[in-house]
């Protein structure tokens, strides 16, 4: 592998699939339902990340490695608020996912890459073959999805957003980042939607989201 093959990347997540992004159990903390606008699913960060691991750790019927492998990465991922516990090495991150979907194949892997992130959490180098990118998320860092607690829960609010959306419930272009936000803000202080909290130890940046294929 040559440097012209590497990119900076921030990290990787077991997050679950679009269309199997909801908790059944319907307990409040991720919804009972996939977020999705007609046939559009949201695929951005907010996906349940690491759910089936820490359902079995809380459970106390993890095995040993996989819970030290998740520890791991909890510490990791100590010194900042951002609550994105990204995972640094990839093989480590397959292993998580193959126990995650040793019953179900409900979830994959993703690596994302911003510019807060790096200053924050700082990047790794990473194969840009091995990785699709599928689109950009709007996240206000420490907190929430701007897409999936806005657009994909009040679409009504967000006239004409839907349609600029890409297949994978993302933005295309960054250039949208300033306009959504606006939108978001203004639907905000009306009370249907989640306001952005007054002091934001981060902001809210654009997230960029890669899909994996399988381990090679």
């Amino acid at each position: 592998m040559t440097k012209r093959n590497l990119i900076r990347v921030n990290g990787f997540l077991v997050v679950r699939l679009p269309h199997l992004n909801r908790d059944q159990a319907g307990r409040g903390v991720y919804p009972a339902q996939p977020p999705v606008l007609g046939t559009i699913h949201y695929g951005g960060i907010d996906r349940m990340p690491w759910f089936d691991i820490d359902e079995e750790l809380y459970a106390g019927v993890l095995p040993a490695n996989i819970g030290q492998a998740r520890q791991l990465i909890e510490e990791d991922n100590n010194d900042d608020f951002t609550g994105i516990k990204l995972c640094k090495d990839l093989d480590t991150a397959f292993t998580l996912l193959e126990y995650s979907n040793r019953l179900e194949a409900a979830n994959e892997v993703i690596v994302i890459r911003s510019e807060k992130l790096t200053q924050i959490k700082g990047a790794i180098d990473f194969d840009m073959s091995k990785v699709s990118w599928i689109g950009y998320d709007v996240v206000v860092l420490g907190d929430l999805s701007l897409l999936r607690e806005g657009l994909f829960t009040l679409p009504a609010s967000f006239p004409r957003w839907e349609e600029r959306l890409n297949e994978s419930g993302l933005f295309s272009s960054r250039a949208l980042f300033d306009e959504y936000v606006a939108a978001y803000k203004a639907v905000s202080v009306k009370g249907a939607i989640e306001q952005l909290p007054d002091d934001t130890a981060y902001g809210i940046d654009m997230v960029e989201i890669g899909r994996l294929g399988p381990k090679i």
